[in-house]
């Protein structure tokens, strides 16, 4: 009687959450959810270059922010067109499924307007590149959100006629629910040395998540490739008050291997990587040192960004930190005068606002004194690649399979190369794969020249979406980020 009250329990687990198991998936849904999923993160015109958009003082940090918190996001780009340019700026919310949202009208989740203007920007100041550096704050003054949940930030030329020149998303997240995360290898036999799974569990003291797992679901993503975000995961089980996401072979990525990279930080010395600078007339160029194929080479650990890159010049500093002038001597609050106590409070807050203007020159500086390089990259093949493309690939790419970062094979040198004009910076990069059958997706794999290695040290990032019965909008209640193995 036991065995068969626990087989109608295990069939009814498996009818509740069915749904959560893979589909299959038509080429043109494929196709349509990419697209989809790319154009809320995509830069539209050819003057627009090295978009950042992350946390104030966290440039290698996801676009997420929590609802209540002080931390602010930050936007920059530049337009290498030297004419000052009418650049406005307004936010949409999204689905989990990064579709927009039209059940909401804008005051039900932004508190204030659309189509603000961008009032920060400034001239480069290289001796080369001219480009102007424009910049914004999120929540500001002028605009701050109401709900949880998916967002993309559009920017507009408004000049002459109104035309998207870039998006961003950015997610901001309730703290409703607890994520406890597990990366291991896969079940699978033959990608246990080359793939990772990821599973979890969720907890809440806030909401009875045990009698609602049909309105509850979760989207992962590895290294920021939204390409290849596994999305709408339901939970497979309920157990001792959480709800479990282990699935076996569905939460699944190729593991990949630890980022190159190259540091064109300095044009007056040779970083890491940096083959050759040559200055020119018009400007510089430099050579990255020849890249290897690494798909038959053993897995070797070295520190890396998960596939981004920072914009820093260490050849014009005009401000660096030289310590604080303004010495703050703590004294026993009791020993001092009520007017001693004002002075010494007065002289911290003097003190932190000399901190935070430092930072802000600094920041300044390094963002403006950087020269656009034109970069050379080449990876030795002894013969092409067949049937396919070869890429560069990484936050320097956009995330993106793109025509501009398609290689060249040279019959004569026996090299794939590329040219690519790049801001001065430390910049990750991989070597991605594309065949034939998927031109025109964003299907691509590593494996055909930079291996899958189960040890290789992954972002991922883990997003928790609610929306309950009658509600118009999806609920992000929880978001965790995780490095695989570490």
């Amino acid at each position: 009687m036991k065995i068969r009250y626990l087989l109608l329990f295990t069939c009814l687990l498996i009818s509740l959450f069915g749904r959560g198991q893979t589909k299959k998936v038509s080429k043109k849904d494929m196709l349509d959810q990419q697209s989809r999923i790319m154009l809320c993160n995509h830069i539209f015109v050819d003057n627009i270059r090295t978009v950042k958009f992350h946390p104030v003082g966290l440039p290698l940090s996801e676009p997420v922010l929590f609802m209540g918190a002080t931390t602010k996001l930050k936007l920059s780009f530049d337009d290498v067109n030297l004419d000052v340019r009418n650049y406005r700026y307004s936010i949409q919310q999204y689905n989990s499924d990064w579709t927009p949202n039209d059940e909401l009208n804008i005051f039900e989740f932004l508190d204030g307007f659309q189509d603000e203007i961008f009032q920060e920007y400034n001239f480069s100041r290289t001796e080369y590149s001219d480009y102007i550096n424009f910049s914004l704050t999120l929540p500001n003054d002028r605009v701050k959100w109401k709900l949880s949940g998916n967002y993309v930030l559009k920017v507009y030329d408004d000049t002459d006629e109104k035309e998207l020149v870039l998006t961003r998303r950015f997610m901001v997240s309730e703290n409703i629910v607890n994520i406890t995360p597990d990366v291991r290898v896969s079940f699978r036999n033959d990608q246990s040395r080359s793939h990772q799974e990821v599973d979890f569990d969720i907890t809440s003291k806030d909401l009875p998540i045990q009698s609602i797992p049909d309105q509850l679901s979760a989207t992962v993503v590895q290294n920021s490739r939204w390409s290849s975000a596994i999305s709408d995961i339901k939970p497979l089980f309920i157990k001792q008050g959480k709800l479990e996401f282990r699935y076996q072979n569905k939460i699944c990525f190729e593991a990949g291997k630890e980022w190159r990279f190259m540091d064109m930080r300095s044009l007056e010395n040779r970083l890491n990587f940096i083959e050759r600078i040559e200055e020119l007339e018009e400007g510089f160029d430099v050579l990255v040192k020849l890249d290897q194929p690494r798909s038959r080479k053993n897995y070797f650990d070295t520190p890396d960004a998960n596939g981004k890159f920072v914009i820093q010049n260490f050849d014009h500093v005009s401000y660096r930190f030289l310590g604080n002038p303004v010495k703050v001597i703590t004294n026993n609050s009791s020993e001092l005068s009520e007017q001693e106590q004002i002075d010494e409070a007065r002289l911290r807050e003097l003190v932190a606002e000399i901190e935070q203007d430092d930072r802000m020159r600094y920041e300044e500086d390094q963002v403006l004194s950087g020269e656009y390089v034109l970069t050379y990259f080449t990876l030795d093949a002894p013969q092409p690649y067949f049937q396919g493309d070869v890429y560069v690939y990484g936050e320097l790419s956009d995330w993106t399979i793109s025509e501009p970062f398609k290689m060249r094979y040279n019959d004569q040198s026996l090299k794939y190369e590329i040219e690519v004009l790049l801001k001065q910076g430390y910049y990750n990069y991989m070597y991605a794969f594309q065949p034939d059958a998927d031109a025109g997706t964003q299907n691509f794999t590593f494996s055909e020249v930079e291996g899958n290695w189960f040890e290789a040290d992954n972002e991922y990032n883990i997003y928790i979406y609610y929306r309950p019965f009658g509600q118009r909008y999806d609920q992000l209640i929880g978001y965790r980020r995780i490095s695989s193995f570490k």
